[in-house]
């Protein structure tokens, strides 16, 4: 997860991290342990982050 950094330059990669990072603190504060929850909120989070909702993985 935190071994791809989607982005173009190194300030969106950074601006990447910190919302992925966001996400996940959010989950924790939540207490959402469920994986399907948790793997969906990532790829909407990177969907969001992209502008495509047609892309969930990096290929």
């Amino acid at each position: 997860m935190g071994s791809v950094r989607e982005g173009q330059t190194e300030e969106e990669k950074e601006k990447y991290l910190a919302g992925l990072k966001e996400i996940i603190n959010d989950l924790r504060r939540d207490k959402v342990k469920d994986f399907n929850t948790v793997a969906s909120e990532i790829a909407a989070y990177r969907r969001r982050f992209l502008q495509d909702p047609s892309r969930v993985l990096s290929l």
